[in-house]
């Protein structure tokens, strides 16, 4: 018999049956297709609708008799149908890559989009990933010189792609609990991290992705993540105003608190945090905490020494 666990997620608050527990945080469920939102590349599209039978066609009205010599719209025709057939083909590719990706990741600490936990936390066995998989994997660290939403030498033997909204307690009990842990690496030179804004959870956790990078705008991007994260309350998504965001910058130690309050409203910040979260939303990532360790994914606010276990195993060192 199911267990029955409240979610205690704000403002989609909902009782869940789940067999076992997760520690992470995605957005309430929403109407998708067999395949689910973790495997959708286009995201915004209209999934799940059928297509009626030449929709999109101009139907030849009953009786009406073909003009003798149109032959242009047949032409036209055959070069669609075409086109068509290599965007299947194409879309099916990265569908399947999608699916490789996330099915890669061992789980545990995380809630999935139906808002179900689960409670493990050993990493699972993972098969090795196909190459369209692991080009999709190498290029998403961006290795960027002086990208302040990053932490770790530019060179470093690991790469760290995490995702994360800055209202995920458990975004917040990895960043109390794990990040600390890795630092040594970080120090060393052999891990770097790259953090992946991705809002989950309303216009407060997108204005809060703007304060961080406001912060980052002076140098103290990471300070400003610590602060926010160390005063996050354990469960819940807790409300982040924007005097909240003033005292976490006082906090960082962030130089210029009248640039930072002027930077909260800067169009260019709040576009990168945008297109952040397209970005992971267009790789599937449809609850967070997430992570990629080189070529290897890990979903959910796993215990620490899961972490160090994979980042070992890719040759970091302290």
């Amino acid at each position: 018999m199911a267990a029955h666990y409240d979610c205690p997620y704000g403002w989609h608050s909902r009782r869940i049956a789940a067999s076992s527990r997760r520690y992470g945080c995605a957005r309430a469920p929403r109407s998708d297709t067999a395949d689910g939102p973790m495997n959708d590349p286009l995201p915004g599209t209209n999934r799940g609708v059928p297509i009626a039978p030449g929709s999109g066609w101009r139907q030849n009205p009953a009786g009406e008799k073909p003009r003798a010599g149109s032959r242009l719209p047949w032409v036209l025709v055959a070069m669609l149908s075409v086109v068509c057939v290599g965007l299947v083909g194409v879309i099916s590719n990265q569908r399947s890559e999608l699916q490789n990706f996330r099915a890669a990741a061992p789980s545990g600490g995380e809630v999935n989009t139906a808002g179900q936990t689960d409670a493990s936390s050993q990493p699972t066995a993972q098969s090795t990933p196909d190459k369209g998989t692991r080009d999709l994997m190498d290029s998403l660290p961006r290795r960027q010189e002086g990208d302040p939403t990053a932490v770790g030498a530019v060179g470093a033997d690991v790469v760290m792609v995490m995702w994360s909204d800055y209202r995920c307690p458990f975004c917040a009990l990895w960043a109390q609990n794990t990040y600390p842990a890795l630092k040594p690496y970080i120090d060393a030179g052999t891990l770097r991290i790259e953090h992946r804004d991705q809002v989950q959870f309303g216009d407060q956790s997108r204005t809060a992705a703007i304060a961080a990078r406001a912060a980052g705008e002076q140098g103290k991007y990471w300070e400003f993540y610590s602060a926010l994260h160390d005063a996050a309350p354990t469960s819940g998504h807790p409300e982040i105003t924007r005097d909240d965001l003033i005292s976490f910058a006082k906090t960082a130690g962030v130089p210029d608190l009248d640039q930072f309050v002027t930077d909260l409203d800067d169009e260019q910040l709040a576009a990168a945090v945008d297109s952040d979260t397209q970005e992971g939303a267009s790789i599937g990532i449809n609850s967070v905490p997430f992570f990629l360790i080189n070529h290897t994914p890990i979903s959910g606010a796993q215990p620490t020494e899961n972490f160090i276990t994979v980042l070992e195993g890719n040759g970091a060192t302290k």
